[in-house]
């Protein structure tokens, strides 16, 4: 991802509209929009291409607390922009900027190829990751800290099938002595395990308690 730079009021000096909200857009049409209560027409467009057609222009006075579905044809790509009533202002905040990707990753793949959950210990140099798979936590240390690129596999885990079928998060006590973990069962139910060397989740062990 490219840093899409500042956003200021220079933007919007050379358009006759204001952008507010957001769009999301899916092969099969509009998938969420926001719309504050100032705006009174409401256009989606977009540019991007489907197969055999593309989304136009639809324009339609906003009617609060409507729960009739609003349909858009599909035609010719556009943008997607909103009118103000008469008198009513935005503000426009400066200093929203993009985030860099920096193009460093864990495979984890060979312990587990359903990733549920993950968390770092507070000083970075350990991360752990909750397989939904295999219903088990993984251990990986980091050569440097908080750089998951330098993350090894510690051939360390802890199997929690015997408690819950389904792992779908966790999260440890600041001080590693306990680590939680969320099950999807029936109830969803969270279990408490400790660990007899904090940190080492090979040394962890089912203390009998949990919470639904």
């Amino acid at each position: 991802m490219q840093d899409i730079g500042l956003l200021t009021s220079e933007h919007f000096k050379k358009s006759s509209v204001i952008v507010i909200g957001k769009v999301e857009l899916d092969s099969d049409g509009a998938g969420n929009f926001q719309i504050i209560p100032d705006v009174t027409n409401f256009y989606i467009n977009t540019n991007i291409e489907d197969e055999v057609s593309r989304f136009c222009a639809y324009s339609f006075s906003v009617t609060f607390l409507n729960t009739d579905d609003k349909y858009l044809p599909w035609n010719t790509p556009s943008a997607f922009h909103n009118w103000l009533k008469q008198g009513r202002r935005v503000k426009i905040y400066g200093g929203i900027k993009g985030v860099k990707y920096d193009d460093k990753s864990l495979y984890s793949g060979s312990e587990d190829t359903s990733p549920k959950g993950i968390f770092f210990k507070p000083d970075g140099s350990k991360v752990y990751i909750a397989g939904d798979q295999n219903v088990k936590i993984f251990q990986y240390s980091l050569s440097t800290p908080w750089d998951i690129s330098t993350a090894t596999y510690d051939s360390k885990f802890k199997d929690v099938s015997s408690e819950n079928s389904y792992l779908y998060g966790l999260f440890f006590k600041p001080d590693g002595s306990k680590v939680y973990i969320l099950g999807w069962m029936t109830p969803e139910t969270i279990f408490q395990y400790s660990l007899s060397t904090p940190w080492d989740i090979s040394t962890a062990s089912y203390d009998s308690k949990s919470f639904y």
